[in-house]
């Protein structure tokens, strides 16, 4: 009995995170009543604020496929550069993947520094931070990078060049994509950053 509870509760919010996803691929986030997303989910309106606070706290909900990239990049190959390479790209990835107006929801939303939701406290830079930061104190504990690596100024400028393709990509309306810019330039941009600091290995 316990246990059906609480995949209802689970099927629910699912079905509201679904329902609101669809409706912001039609149109602007606030064009969109919270009415709205609980009519085309199937639920009484009542059920959105059992999950939601207000209607912009569904918003971390939706854009998901930024979270927990650091944690999948310590599976890849090709070194410490490789592993950011591929952090970087799939983060520009990511970042489009969900769509124009909810990317530019999701860049309100971290502007205000909200948290990101789905159990993280944290907001968005401070979850970026301390993702880019594992990334290349792992590379240390590796051997990849010297111990005189500024981890914390080199994750604040990788962050930087992430979220100003991500903004360029909202700003252009989607003409720009950051995506296919990082693909072309992360490689060259990351080493100049970390050359000084790349352990040689013969």
């Amino acid at each position: 009995m316990e246990q059906s509870a609480a995949r209802q509760t689970f099927e629910t919010r699912e079905k509201l995170i679904a329902a609101a996803r669809t409706l912001i691929a039609e149109r602007a986030f606030g064009d969109i009543s919270v009415e709205e997303i609980t009519r085309a989910a199937g639920v009484a309106k009542g059920s959105f604020y059992t999950y939601f606070k207000r209607k912009e706290d569904i918003v971390p909900e939706l854009g998901g496929g930024l979270l927990h990239l650091a944690e999948v990049s310590s599976l890849q190959g090709g070194g410490i550069l490789g592993r950011l390479v591929w952090y970087c790209n799939e983060y520009a990835k990511a970042s489009e993947h969900a769509g124009l107006e909810l990317c530019r929801q999701q860049l309100r939303s971290d502007v205000s520094g909200e948290p990101l939701g789905g159990g993280i406290e944290a907001g968005r830079f401070e979850y970026d931070s301390e993702a880019v930061e594992g990334i290349l104190k792992d590379g240390i504990a590796r051997g990849e990078l010297s111990a005189s690596t500024p981890v914390q100024s080199l994750a604040l400028l990788i962050n930087a060049q992430l979220y100003g393709l991500t903004a360029l990509w909202c700003m252009s309306g989607g003409k720009v994509s950051g995506a296919a810019v990082s693909e072309k330039t992360a490689e060259g941009l990351l080493y100049g950053l970390l050359k000084r600091y790349i352990v040689n290995r013969r």
